[in-house]
């Protein structure tokens, strides 16, 4: 099951709902139109087995919603990906990046960063926040526009994803309308999910460039 581009006519999205595969969490009055569903063609009848969403798009405190379910997680990631243009230490927010970094830290928890050479001085303090910390790799890469986050677990179904709008800075995270969506390692949402980290921890960071390294 898939998300495709058309014509609202043509796909069905309540049907996409009640298979399973999205859960919207809309909120600011966004309309529901402006999200894709499957081909009618493509869906299959599982009203009878119907699962647990494996993606739940957001409106509001997008990013946000990526760090309550990192902090908040019983699990350890064995990895973090970070991929974001922008980064700040959010300070003042309900978890900061510190708070993040010491979970990260705390779980002996990889961190991989991927972001723009910083230029602005909420840039520079988030930063040198990075820089603290054993746990963390820094690359640069002037191109990236994406938005990536991905916590990876020991196994699939303890991983998870988010990707949208929002950087990592307290505007991405809580003041900008913002649109996002949260991968679940549940479903098809694996496959998703192991896409997603193969780009994230891999393809993007060999284009990079290496700033600084993980210390063991």
């Amino acid at each position: 099951m898939g998300i495709s581009a058309g014509s609202q006519s043509s796909y069905d999205l309540n049907a996409l709902h009640e298979n399973g595969g999205i859960e919207t969490i809309i909120e600011a009055g966004v309309d529901k139109s402006i999200l894709q569903a499957v081909p009618k063609d493509e869906i299959k009848d599982k009203r009878q087995t119907k699962e647990p969403p494996y993606i739940k798009v957001y409106t509001k405190n997008t990013v946000q919603q990526f760090i309550n379910r990192y902090m908040l997680g019983s699990l350890k990631a064995q990895s973090l990906v970070l991929v974001s243009p922008f980064i700040s230490t959010f300070e003042g927010e309900p978890y900061e990046l510190t708070d993040v970094l010491k979970r990260a830290k705390r779980d002996h928890t990889r961190v991989y960063v991927v972001t723009r050479k910083p230029e602005a001085e909420y840039q520079l303090k988030g930063i040198e926040l990075l820089q603290k910390f054993s746990c963390v790799e820094i690359r640069y890469n002037p191109e990236i526009h994406a938005k990536l986050y991905i916590s990876w677990g020991r196994e699939l179904d303890e991983s998870f994803a988010f990707f949208g709008s929002g950087n990592l800075t307290s505007g991405g995270i809580k003041y900008n309308l913002e649109l996002g969506m949260m991968i679940l390692g549940r479903g098809d949402g694996k496959n998703i999910i192991n896409k997603l980290y193969q780009w994230g921890s891999h393809d993007i960071r060999v284009v990079s460039k290496l700033v600084k390294k993980i210390q063991k």
